[in-house]
């Protein structure tokens, strides 16, 4: 992680040279600063950068859209592990969970007018046995 003066200085930056990285650093900022356990924000922080290296780091947050955070979410990096098999549902929506409240805060913070998540899919529904 960088340093205080640095993440605040990431974070007052211009939103238009605001990327995924730097949000990822000054969700991380925000999340030590509400006082947060030091274990919930390093696993908070690992799992920002799974989506760091499949969306990318420097790609500017205006650029990031409800398809490409779908995409992620649909990933074999989201969904399988190394092996192939297939993750826990509650390890898939953790990450999944950590990049949606991350998007959510830059929306809060004014630096995208709105958070690009996909839309949520129904759940299937099943036939009511007579």
């Amino acid at each position: 992680m960088t340093s205080k003066k640095t993440k605040a200085a990431k974070a007052n930056q211009p939103t238009d040279g605001l990327t995924l990285g730097l949000l990822a650093d000054a969700y991380a900022a925000e999340m030590e600063k509400q006082g947060k356990s030091p274990g919930t924000c390093a696993s908070y922080l690992m799992e920002l950068r799974v989506a760091l290296d499949e969306i990318g780091a420097d790609i500017p947050l205006r650029e990031v859209t409800p398809e490409r955070v779908g995409e992620f979410f649909a990933s074999d990096r989201v969904n399988k592990l190394k092996s192939g098999r297939a993750k826990s549902p509650l390890s898939i929506a953790k990450t999944q969970r950590v990049l949606r409240l991350s998007l959510v805060f830059a929306e809060q913070q004014g630096w995208v007018e709105k958070a690009p998540l996909p839309e949520a899919k129904p759940e299937p529904r099943t036939a009511a046995v007579a």
